[in-house]
């Protein structure tokens, strides 16, 4: 935790950060947490671990789709 506080406290310093951006994310981040701590006594475990594996491999499709075309073109040259 640390180190995370010491690199954000560089980044804070050196770097420009879109905080409409920035405080969006911490307050979705924020519901995000009490509606999982909400459904995770509702649910079963083995419900949870399933949803959560579907949302993984759906993000990693989604960051395939928009690095693969550029790998790509990167390999094929000019």
């Amino acid at each position: 935790m640390l180190n995370s506080a010491i690199g954000l406290t560089g980044h804070l310093l050196s770097t420009p950060l879109d905080w409409p951006l920035v405080l969006t994310f911490t307050g979705i981040a924020i519901a995000g947490s009490f509606l999982g701590a909400a459904f995770a006594g509702r649910l079963p475990e083995r419900t949870l671990q399933r949803t959560f594996g579907v949302f993984i491999l759906l993000i990693a499709a989604v960051v395939l789709t928009q690095e693969v075309p550029a790998v790509l073109g990167a390999v094929g040259g000019p």
